[in-house]
């Protein structure tokens, strides 16, 4: 009979074992806070502060950065306009089917502006231990956010390259550099 000794684990193993069970420990300590939360206030729309009509329970799945949450909430009819909705969605900022959560998006929101292509931004979440959406829809999303981010970030740069350049002087320009050599107007 042989006794197979087991090899100690590296550092590196010992670690990653560790940081995985934190990151588990977190996402269960996370959901079950949220589940609290949405038990709590989980049928009254947060604007008008009516409660739900015609209530039902249903499953919602959240992408965190700590992984995937499963909660059960609270959908039904809102007394004001008859509308159906989520009143928890509403208080947590989230549109109807959204899966992103806000944290979550605002850090690949500025992984994937830092690095250059979405590619690279997988990559260094996956480094760094990141759940990174795998979803087409959610990937969307996030390019959707950075494509805002980067839009909003070239107009400030935009505009204050025109304040500033607007704000100073041209130099004056010669008379013949005004028009272009007459060659050129004739091709």
């Amino acid at each position: 009979m042989k006794t197979e000794t087991k090899r100690p684990q590296t550092l590196r193993e010992v670690e990653m074992e560790v940081e995985a069970e934190g990151r588990e420990w977190t996402r269960q300590r996370l959901q079950q806070r949220l589940q609290a939360e949405a038990g709590q206030h989980g049928d009254v729309f947060p604007l008008g502060g009516q409660r739900l009509v015609h209530r039902r329970t249903r499953p919602m799945q959240l992408n965190t950065g700590v992984g995937m949450i499963q909660l059960e909430v609270l959908y039904g009819q809102y007394p004001a306009d008859q509308r159906w909705g989520c009143p928890v969605r509403e208080h947590w900022g989230l549109t109807s089917h959204q899966q992103l959560s806000l944290a979550l998006e605002d850090k690949l929101t500025f992984t994937v502006t830092a690095t250059s292509t979405y590619e690279a931004a997988a990559a260094l979440a996956q480094k760094g231990e990141s759940p990174l959406p795998r979803s087409p829809q959610l990937m969307n999303a996030s390019k959707r956010k950075t494509l805002e981010h980067q839009s909003v970030t070239g107009l400030r740069q935009t505009t204050t390259r025109q304040l500033t350049t607007a704000s100073s002087p041209s130099p004056p320009r010669s008379p013949s550099s005004r028009y272009p050599p007459r060659c050129a107007r004739l091709k």
